[in-house]
């Protein structure tokens, strides 16, 4: 997960507390896990 907050935080712009609460929104919202967001932030943004 700290690699996919580093990169929410380089290409989105947004601080370390903020790119963890867009991972856990976002895992909450889809049902996902946040390792399941967190993956698809790497392969996406990466």
């Amino acid at each position: 997960m700290d690699r996919a907050k580093s990169l929410l935080i380089t290409k989105m712009s947004l601080t370390e507390p903020e790119a963890f609460r867009w991972i856990q929104k976002t895992s909450m919202d889809r049902r996902l896990s946040m390792r399941e967001v967190s993956d698809t932030i790497i392969k996406q943004l990466s």
